[in-house]
């Protein structure tokens, strides 16, 4: 876990420094966890290691809301070509109530629909099984014919100082943008 959701500081939680990439009978995976694919940078990282899938368990207090969910999984795969696993807990924990629909994501023009989902549940405040069949060679077709193209000047002149004045800009304990 590289990113925490506020509350997972509260109770004490601490960020990862690592992304791991697996290799199992099934594919390449990695398991950036919940907040990590609010943000491009894990998935990034897995995708540059070479992870086909990327495993998302999420526990979302929060009520079922599709943008909200979007910015997750769905539009990491966009960005790093992959499949996308989003495996949401629901139901109740400590008197919580936990929700969302759990889905397999591909990129857009992989599925048959051209909306990214493969499969997704049908609600998402209760347990379902998905299943899917992922093609590993349908996927590695796409990204040969459609390779990311990074602009390494750019990220060289700017990143490295972007992200040193973010670690500079702690307030009280708190990052905050200056």
């Amino acid at each position: 876990m590289e990113n925490l959701y506020p509350v997972e500081m509260i109770w004490g939680l601490g960020q990862g420094d690592d992304i791991r990439v697996f290799d199992t009978s099934i594919g390449r995976l990695a398991f950036p966890i919940c907040m990590d694919h609010t943000f491009f940078e894990p998935i990034r990282i897995a995708w540059l290691k070479g992870a086909e899938i990327v495993i998302d368990p999420s526990a979302d207090a929060e009520a079922y809301d599709f943008w909200a969910q979007a910015r997750g999984v769905w539009s990491r795969v966009q960005e790093s070509p992959s499949y996308g696993i989003a495996c949401f807990m629901v139901g109740q924990m400590l008197g919580v109530s936990f929700g969302g629909r759990s889905g397999v994501y591909a990129p857009l023009d992989m599925t048959e629909t051209g909306d990214g989902v493969v499969v997704q549940a049908q609600t998402g405040d209760g347990e379902e099984i998905l299943f899917a069949d992922l093609d590993f060679e349908k996927l590695h077709e796409y990204r040969r014919k459609h390779p990311l193209k990074f602009n390494l000047a750019l990220y060289r002149r700017y990143l490295p100082e972007a992200y040193t004045k973010y670690r500079e800009s702690e307030i009280e304990g708190k990052r905050v943008m200056i």
